[in-house]
C-alpha cells in the first residue's frame, strides 16, 4: 500500500488501518515524529482533497495518542506567518 497515490481508497484504507492501530496499540507506536514528518512533505505538495483529509485524520489521531510528540514535530516546522 502507497500512500504517495492519489486514490481516496487506498489513503482511506491507510487511515483506517492506523487509526485501528493508534486504538488499541498506541503506547507501541514509537514513529510518531517520523509520521508528522512524512505527513507534513505530503500535505505540501498538494495533494488531492482526500488525500488531505485522510492524512490530516491520522495527524488528529497521533494527536490524541501522543500530544507532545506532534505538537514538538509540528514546531520545527515553518508556518505561513514565518515565511
Amino acid at each position: 500500500m502507497k500512500l504517495s497515490e492519489a486514490s481516496f481508497e487506498i489513503a482511506s484504507e491507510a487511515a483506517s488501518i492506523l487509526k485501528l492501530t493508534l486504538q488499541y496499540h498506541s503506547q507501541k507506536v514509537i514513529m510518531v515524529s517520523k509520521i508528522v514528518n512524512f505527513i507534513y512533505k505530503k500535505l505540501c505538495e498538494d495533494p488531492s482533497h482526500s488525500m488531505k483529509h485522510s492524512m490530516l485524520r491520522v495527524t488528529t489521531l497521533l494527536t490524541r495518542t501522543s500530544p507532545k510528540k506532534v505538537i514538538f514535530q509540528l514546531m520545527d516546522y515553518p508556518v505561513p506567518a514565518d515565511e
